[in-house]
């Protein structure tokens, strides 16, 4: 993969439109690479565990309600690439938010064995009343804890230990 893949969702967070690069991304993700399999599908239907999709609600409130941007580092494996890239995650027209993918690294991996141990879950522990995360720093809101790299986002899945924080 080389390149940026784009992709937008509208305020509903539907697949509104990718960019020409997405068959060849999709392609090599096991995808389908006919860009109408994505178009008009909720953004969730393609994040597997609901660590991850918590985490992703997380930055996309935060952009839509702040009206900026953020960069992230993150993993999107292939079956046999490990690729390590960056995201923007930016405010568009009317609730729209736009993903910008670009890669900076990749390393060849071989790939898992059918029925092979699955990768065990990350746990973060979020508050239950004001869905502040503890990271290693203390408390604080998912958009710092994101953004300061304490999390970390790729395909593992996540486990979400729900509990309250000292101010709740």
């Amino acid at each position: 993969m080389s390149g940026s893949v784009i992709y937008c969702i509208d305020r509903q967070d539907l697949i509104s439109e990718v960019s020409d690069a997405w068959p060849r991304f999709a392609e090599e993700n096991g995808g389908v690479p006919d860009p109408a399999a994505v178009l008009g599908r909720s953004l969730w239907d393609f994040i597997v565990d609901e660590g991850n999709r918590s985490l992703y609600r997380c930055i996309i409130h935060e952009v839509r309600h702040k009206a900026e941007s953020i960069t992230i580092p993150f993993r999107c494996d292939s079956p046999t690439v490990e690729r390590h890239m960056t995201m923007t995650v930016a405010p568009g027209s009317l609730g729209e938010i736009v993903f910008v993918t670009a890669l900076q690294y990749a390393f060849d991996r071989r790939p898992l064995p059918v029925g092979g141990p699955a990768e065990e879950a990350r746990t973060i522990v979020e508050c239950e009343s004001c869905h502040r995360l503890w990271a290693g720093r203390g408390w604080q809101n998912c958009w710092e804890v994101i953004r300061q790299g304490d999390i970390e986002i790729d395909d593992r899945p996540i486990k979400v230990l729900r509990t309250r924080c000292s101010n709740c």
